[in-house]
């Protein structure tokens, strides 16, 4: 899609505190034909992933 593209990707991970880590999501990155200009990704429980965003409240 232009100067976008879009990764659809699915993560599982050994436990972390106790817990397995099975996610989906998706990313975005925005290039200029050569490199990577930005990127951005999109979780569906992103304290699952990162449990110190909880701590951020």
């Amino acid at each position: 899609m232009g100067n976008r593209a879009v990764l659809r990707w699915y993560l599982t991970a050994a436990e972390l505190d106790g817990k397995p880590v099975s996610q989906h999501g998706c990313s975005v990155v925005e290039h200029d034909g050569k490199r990577i200009t930005r990127m951005w990704t999109y979780y569906p429980d992103v304290a699952q992933v990162f449990p110190a965003v909880l701590q951020l409240e």
